[in-house]
């Protein structure tokens, strides 16, 4: 893989490099702008990005989407390893939030960020059953599981270097509150359930 620079003046340069992708032999025209004291330094520079640019695109994940990469994470990992109805509700949400999100990006530039501003964006999603309200935060936790079974994969399979998730934190997750009858309401309870059958006043005597 070759590299040139082009001048532009006031010690600033830009790169041009074609990287071959392994996945499909595909040509792909890369370019970066950035400043240097001198001719040599650029050419230091240079060799550096060459050698990023060889490293990432020598992996299938390289012009592969990340919605071409759900698929095959539903056929070899999901299919064969969870229950039915699991996958049934994983590409529910591939299809409906995940990869109208992150879908077009290419797996080996998908970053942190892309997936933190997805994550924002699900805090006022509407919820996919018609009912009022938006995305809880279990389901949210959801999504991120599913995400972070996929990048998982994605690094065992060598489709890419690094997992992005591991610079994300989960969505937050409603804490449940349970409300405790007081002494009042218990003893009113208990007074209601006098006269029931007895399985239904054996386990809340017990309790009490």
């Amino acid at each position: 893989m070759a590299g040139t620079i082009l001048e532009l003046g006031d010690n600033k340069y830009r790169f041009m490099v074609w990287c071959k992708s392994e996945y499909d032999n595909k040509r792909i025209r890369k370019s970066k702008t950035i400043t240097a004291k001198s001719k040599r330094e650029a050419e230091r520079q240079l060799a550096e990005y060459v050698k990023e640019c060889e490293q990432k695109y020598s992996l299938e994940g390289s012009t592969m989407t990340f919605e071409q990469f759900s698929k095959k994470w539903i056929d070899e990992y999901a299919n064969p390893n969870l229950s039915p109805v699991t996958v049934e509700g994983y590409e529910r949400d591939l299809k409906n939030r995940i990869n109208p999100a992150l879908g077009n990006i290419i797996l080996t530039e998908l970053k942190p960020m892309h997936i933190i501003h997805f994550y924002n964006d699900l805090l006022t999603m509407p919820r996919l059953d018609g009912k009022e309200g938006t995305l809880s935060g279990r389901n949210r936790n959801n999504v991120h599981r599913i995400l972070s079974s996929m990048l998982t994969n994605a690094v065992y399979w060598q489709l890419i270097y690094d997992n992005p998730i591991k610079r994300v934190r989960p969505p937050k997750q409603e804490k449940h509150v349970a409300r405790f009858y007081n002494e009042e309401e218990t003893v009113k309870m208990l007074s209601c359930l006098e006269n029931e059958e007895m399985k239904y006043n054996t386990i809340p005597i017990l309790k009490y």
